[in-house]
């Protein structure tokens, strides 16, 4: 899922118009100098139920201070006027508009800009709302969706009270909007606006749209979007398959047969496609009908030889996420390897399974020729968290070379051990 910063981040690359309006200094985005305290304007706004603006920068100078604190955020904005606000708000949208080429080299300023509209809560909500139901901010509607409804751990407003606006951002001349669109679609999975999604991207010219939309299309569960996407995976442009993949690599309990997967897995031409249907096969919902081919690739990659980018190491890296007892067998079976990095790769997926029944072979590893591996087989245990191994570990504590990974391993089974996802 695209995070709100995700979002955002990709608005930088985007081409706004600076259009008209407030023009203020706002945050700090130069050589990091602080702004002289606004100790005139915090005693007003302490003091008075009201506050007058006359000067918006002295405002924002004043916000900058304090834009992490929602507390003081909201008590300023409370004592603004409503017009004042629309013009405060209006300042902070025109100086992101202003430093996108800044921020675009540094991505992580524009944490501060976030984190100041989301503090003002809903005075930049109706603000921002404002600005979707005009067609002239067309150039600022992906930002206003992306402040309000990018991510769900930040939500500004309901999902209900910006369906509407989706169908025609699908549809503007700016393609960035056209992605926040795809994206909040997949993220709030509203499923009623797929064949419209479809029918854009059918219609769409822009190679990066293009790839969101695969990629978007591939996360949503329903039959209209499944029929696109098997077509995708099979389509002459490799960044479409290997979209689509990603999409269904992010997706648990997909519905794309194992077999296409693995077809492309074996066969394509491009090694990022292959690379993507591996993480895709293991979260199909018939995952574990792929063990033979897991076994299959494995094997043939350890005949071979291969590194850290083979396919030895994509495949023994994803497949702990088919989480049965057959997986287990299968991972264990390595331990047996002359390769001391087939069987380090091996004892790391299976302590990332979580799975009792890997125990027994991670204890006998403890014993294993390579220190590497002893330590890992330590470390794989803790992250499982079951409690019958602490007495194992206690003895292995008193070994001087697997002290200081037996006391982690013991700490984190104490704290209920460690989930991989």
């Amino acid at each position: 899922m695209k995070t709100l910063s995700a979002i955002i981040m990709l608005l930088c690359f985007s081409v706004f118009s600076s259009g008209e309006g407030v023009k203020a200094k706002f945050l700090d985005v130069g050589d990091g100098q602080s702004i002289s305290p606004m100790a005139d304007l915090r005693l007003e706004v302490e003091k008075n139920s009201f506050v007058k603006v006359d000067d918006v920068s002295k405002v924002l100078e004043y916000l900058n201070k304090v834009f992490h604190s929602k507390v003081e955020v909201q008590n300023i904005m409370r004592k603004l006027s409503e017009s004042d606000r629309t013009k405060v708000i209006d300042a902070v949208i025109s100086e992101f508009v202003d430093k996108r080429e800044e921020i675009k080299k540094e991505p992580m300023k524009i944490l501060p800009f976030m984190e100041l509209l989301r503090n003002m809560g809903q005075y930049a909500v109706d603000t921002l709302l404002v600005k979707l139901e005009s067609s002239d901010e067309e150039s600022v509607w992906g930002f206003a969706l992306g402040i309000m409804a990018g991510d769900p751990n930040f939500l500004m407003v309901y999902p209900e009270r910006i369906k509407g606006f989706i169908p025609k951002m699908l549809e503007s001349k700016i393609s960035e909007n056209r992605i926040v669109a795809t994206m909040v679609i997949e993220t709030y999975k509203m499923e009623e606006y797929t064949q419209i999604l479809i029918d854009r991207y059918t219609q769409e010219k822009e190679k990066e749209v293009i790839k969101e939309m695969a990629l978007d299309l591939a996360k949503l569960k329903n039959e209209t979007a499944l029929a696109v996407t098997l077509s995708n995976l099979r389509n002459e442009d490799a960044d479409i398959r290997h979209h689509a993949c990603i999409g269904l690599a992010e997706t648990k309990d997909h519905s794309v047969p194992t077999a296409i997967l693995i077809e492309l897995a074996k066969t394509d031409n491009e090694k990022r496609v292959r690379s993507t249907a591996i993480e895709a096969i293991v979260m199909s919902k018939d995952a574990g009908k792929a063990l033979p081919f897991f076994k299959e690739t494995i094997d043939d990659a350890i005949q071979k030889g291969g590194g850290p980018e083979t396919s030895l190491h994509r495949a023994i890296s994803n497949v702990w996420k088919i989480r049965t007892k057959e997986t287990v067998a299968l991972l264990a079976s390595y331990l047996d390897s002359k390769d001391s990095g087939v069987r380090y790769k091996a004892i790391l997926s299976l302590g990332k399974t979580g799975l009792k029944e890997a125990i027994p072979s991670l204890l006998r590893a403890t014993n294993d020729t390579s220190f590497g591996v002893r330590r890992q087989a330590v470390e794989s245990l803790g992250w499982i968290g079951d409690t019958s191994v602490l007495p194992e570990l206690e003895k292995l504590r008193e070994k001087e070379d697997m002290q200081a990974a037996a006391k982690k391993a013991i700490e984190t089974i104490k704290s209920g051990g460690k989930k991989w996802d």
